[in-house]
């Protein structure tokens, strides 16, 4: 005879399988609190060392030997240095091997400042002395706001060798082209051997002081840019503006016809950007060339992934 299941054990059962049902539910939850987002040791970390706080990036942007970059530099500065103020007299074209002007170069000549020597002046001022000192100090300026002063034993070497490969090609090609500079080409032919220095009538081009400043800009925009720094926009703009500064004080001073600085500037933008690149890490992807539609012509971008 089947056994009748009597109100109270029915309820009994009930009252159990609730129990289980709330248990199960209560364990559920146990189990899935630990998902509740909670801010991770970087996060805490990011917020302990405040806003200026750089995430940390396992593959470094730059890579270079101090050592074996400081070397180079010097050896490289000696020749320059060697070349273009002990033996300049000694290798540099005695007579014009580029003489003729052009309409373009004669009718910017009337950039030129009454006084030239003021310009000449000026420009050397900017050139050797406030551009390399501006750009060392804002490429410290922007590692160290980003806390990563620590990197600038990369940077600097690299900053150096742009503006020492600059400078020696920059030499190369005044010894090799002989272009008679414009305040000389002036003068009368018996008057060109007068001149402060003669040993110079043949070195205009290209111009050195646009291709090393222009080279200490771009690199330097370069590191800060590859490096991803806050006061990248900072470190362009004040080398690009010295840069434009000298090179337009160079045409001022009738040292060297517009074509000279603007051939200047090109090769010293040109082993600006190529110098930082090459301590890229190996195997880091390339940055890209964007060329877009603009107003008046194209926009270029590097970008950098």
């Amino acid at each position: 005879m089947p056994r009748r299941h009597t109100p109270h054990r029915n309820a009994s059962r009930i009252a159990g399988l609730a129990l289980i049902a709330c248990s199960t539910a209560a364990g559920g939850a146990s189990v899935a609190q630990p998902a509740v987002a909670q801010p991770s040791q970087d996060a805490a970390r990011a917020e302990e060392n405040g806003p200026n706080a750089q995430r940390e990036d396992p593959t470094p942007a730059l890579v270079a030997r101090p050592v074996l970059e400081w070397s180079a530099v010097a050896a490289g500065g000696a020749l320059w240095f060697t070349t273009g103020t002990l033996l300049k007299s000694d290798i540099a074209p005695s007579a014009c091997r580029w003489c003729d002007g052009n309409a373009f170069d004669d009718e910017l000549r009337s950039l030129r400042w009454s006084d030239t020597r003021a310009a000449d002046l000026t420009s050397d001022v900017i050139s050797y002395g406030v551009a390399p000192v501006s750009a060392g100090a804002l490429v410290a300026i922007a590692a160290a706001s980003s806390g990563r002063a620590c990197e600038l034993s990369v940077d600097l070497p690299i900053l150096a060798e742009a503006v020492v490969a600059a400078g020696l090609l920059g030499e190369g090609l005044r010894f090799s082209t002989g272009r008679e500079r414009p305040s000389v080409r002036a003068l009368p032919p018996e008057e060109k051997p007068m001149t402060d220095h003669p040993e110079e009538n043949n070195l205009s081009f290209v111009s050195g002081h646009a291709a090393t400043s222009f080279a200490l800009a771009v690199s330097s925009g370069m590191i800060a840019t590859m490096r991803r720094r806050r006061l990248a926009p900072v470190v362009w703009a004040a080398g690009l503006t010295l840069a434009a500064a000298t090179s337009y004080l160079r045409i001022a001073s009738d040292e060297h016809y517009t074509t000279d600085v603007l051939g200047g500037a090109a090769l010293g933008a040109a082993v600006g950007l190529a110098v930082p690149l090459l301590h890229r890490p190996r195997g880091e992807r390339a940055p890209a060339v964007v060329i877009g539609p603009a107003p008046g012509g194209a926009t270029v971008l590097l970008v950098f992934r």
